[in-house]
């Protein structure tokens, strides 16, 4: 929600008092009544909060009373999902709690894995909106990075078997350069570079 707010048409201090709104959950006139000292500490939180840090990503992910396996092995992953991965990677911020829902499986609370069921996709991707937004963000950046690089080092491969299909060399490469292209925008190439030595 934080996003949404700081990439709308408005005023920075327009952009502050909705998001300190979103932070206190007070009213409009409740914020009109506030100090100028307490708004900015509010202030100062929110601006923090787009300060994102990303660490290993996690093993598990919680969701209320639901648990869940992150599996960050796109090599295994089934054609669909990766499908789904590449989509919902267009907008990582936006669409984060989708890549999420892509690469978890359910467990039952002590850890043995349910599962996956496609059709649930929108129910776990609802419930990874309730999951500790670091820890997602760093799920969601270490798949990607993942992905980037698997795309550059198959894309030979990947070429081969669209020319394969009746395609021409050099449409085949455009195709690829196209879909790698979408995971460009993704994060800054620093970030990628960080998460190297979690591989």
């Amino acid at each position: 929600m934080l996003y949404g707010i700081s990439e709308l048409d408005l005023p920075e201090f327009e952009k502050a008092t909705e998001m300190v709104k979103v932070m206190t959950g007070l009213t409009d006139k409740k914020i009109e009544r506030m100090s100028m000292r307490r708004f900015n500490r509010i202030c100062s939180k929110v601006s923090n909060a787009f300060k994102l840090e990303h660490g290993k990503p996690a093993r598990y992910l919680r969701s209320g009373k639901r648990l869940y396996k992150v599996h960050l092995e796109i090599r295994n992953m089934n054609a669909a999902r990766y499908v789904e991965g590449v989509e919902y990677g267009k907008d990582i911020i936006m669409n984060l709690h989708k890549i999420l829902a892509t690469m978890v499986q359910p467990c039952t609370w002590y850890g043995k894995l349910l599962p996956y069921d496609a059709s649930k996709h929108e129910q776990y991707a609802d419930d990874m909106l309730n999951v500790d937004f670091l820890k997602a963000y760093s799920c969601g950046v270490f798949f990607c990075s993942l992905f980037s690089e698997l795309m550059r080092v198959s894309q030979p491969y990947m070429i081969q078997q669209l020319k394969s299909k009746g395609l021409t060399e050099l449409k085949a490469t455009k195709h690829i350069e196209d879909l790698q292209s979408v995971l460009d925008g993704l994060a800054a190439s620093r970030q990628w570079q960080n998460m190297k030595g979690l591989n």
